[in-house]
């Protein structure tokens, strides 16, 4: 007989053309309602590992790497060949401390190199700039003022092979004007750069788009690793709404390296 304590069951949620949204443990769900080698990509924000506890049960910086283990060995066997795993992750700070945790990388390293068979590939890493994130801890970035507000997430793209189903004509932007003119005159200033590229005619022939950079929203590294079969949040839900991954929580931009306003952090304009 189930306890108060044991995880609620998952069930079918809602069902769109799109597909079905299932609510309970995402663990058993995943285990219960998907086959092996049957999914294209898992894309997940698992509950951060924050300093001050929250309802929905965060995990400490600590323990987080253990935690997730038991999560990502049931995604790799639930994912194709080809497939992908993608993990959007909050920063966190050290309690009582102006100093960062380190558990996003940790939980990246395990996943690539100490996961034995089921090591993951790191297909490429993003940033998201969440403009609207709090100035907080308030006594580092208010009080103190010795540090800026955290307002960037990192973003793994997983794989369990070295070549998953990609394709980054799915997330082209269009060119610029300025691009579109330089492209129209067909001539460039061309020569080796202080990097070491090459630039000649050939680099002004190519037309239509360019590709995004490393910062981005949580949709676009969806798109680009291909249409999402499910994901799992790692604290009750093996689906979740698109809308709120993709528009209600951010925006795409550089990371804010300046200090906000010394009159008011939280209307400060937006240095890119």
């Amino acid at each position: 007989m189930p306890t108060e304590t044991d995880p609620p069951q998952s069930r079918p949620l809602y069902q769109t053309p799109g597909g079905v949204a299932y609510v309970g443990d995402s663990l058993e769900g995943m285990q219960r309602y998907l086959d092996d080698g049957s999914v294209q990509l898992f894309m997940t924000s698992p509950p951060f590992a924050l300093s001050r506890n929250k309802e929905y049960g965060n995990q400490p910086s600590e323990g987080y790497v253990e935690w997730f283990k038991d999560f990502a060995a049931v995604m790799w066997d639930k994912l194709r060949d080809d497939g992908s795993l993608v993990i959007d992750l909050g920063g966190a700070w050290n309690k009582g401390s102006p100093t960062r945790s380190l558990y996003q990388f940790k939980l990246l390293l395990h996943l690539c190199e100490g996961f034995g068979d089921r090591s993951f590939f790191l297909a490429q890493d993003f940033y998201w700039h969440n403009p609207a994130k709090m100035p907080l801890p308030a006594q580092w970035v208010n009080v103190e003022r010795i540090r800026v507000k955290d307002s960037v997430n990192v973003i793994w793209w997983l794989s369990k092979s070295e070549r998953p189903k990609a394709d980054n004509r799915r997330v082209l932007r269009p060119y610029s004007a300025a691009m579109e003119q330089l492209l129209e005159k067909q001539s460039y200033n061309g020569g080796t750069r202080p990097g070491g590229a090459r630039v000649n005619s050939e680099s002004c022939g190519q037309r239509g788009a360019r590709a995004r950079p490393q910062r981005a929203e949580p949709s676009v590294a969806r798109t680009l690793a291909g249409s999402p079969v499910a994901r799992s949040d790692g604290s009750g839900s093996v689906d979740r709404d698109a809308e709120e991954a993709d528009g209600k929580r951010g925006s795409s931009g550089l990371v804010d390296l300046l200090p906000p306003s010394r009159h008011n952090p939280v209307t400060a304009p937006e240095y890119r």
